[in-house]
């Protein structure tokens, strides 16, 4: 991933993700959280979980992103959801 570039806000429906850091240190928004991730260390991202990675460096960020099942087909980004709370829970509203 190129230097100060990023990718949108996203969930799975169906498919969790791992993400290896092979080369840099990702900034990772999970859930709401940021999270730094260096280099040989790993993120796991479960399904239904909005989530985004970001390379604020300024060199080239590289990783591994494992996905099972496939992603295909099943990516909902951030500006087709909300998020409510209740009673210190998380929900998750999908806009059809």
């Amino acid at each position: 991933m190129p230097p100060k570039a990023s990718e949108r806000t996203h969930f799975h429906r169906f498919a969790s993700q791992y993400f290896r850091i092979l080369q840099g240190i990702a900034s990772f928004e999970v859930d709401g959280d940021q999270v730094s991730v260096p280099s040989g260390v790993g993120i796991h991202i479960s399904a239904g979980v909005s989530h985004c990675i970001h390379n604020h460096g300024d060199e080239d960020l590289v990783f591994l992103v494992f996905s099972m099942p496939t992603t295909q087909n099943n990516r909902v980004d951030a500006e087709y959801t909300s998020q409510i709370s209740l009673h210190g829970k998380r929900f998750r509203a999908v806009e059809n």
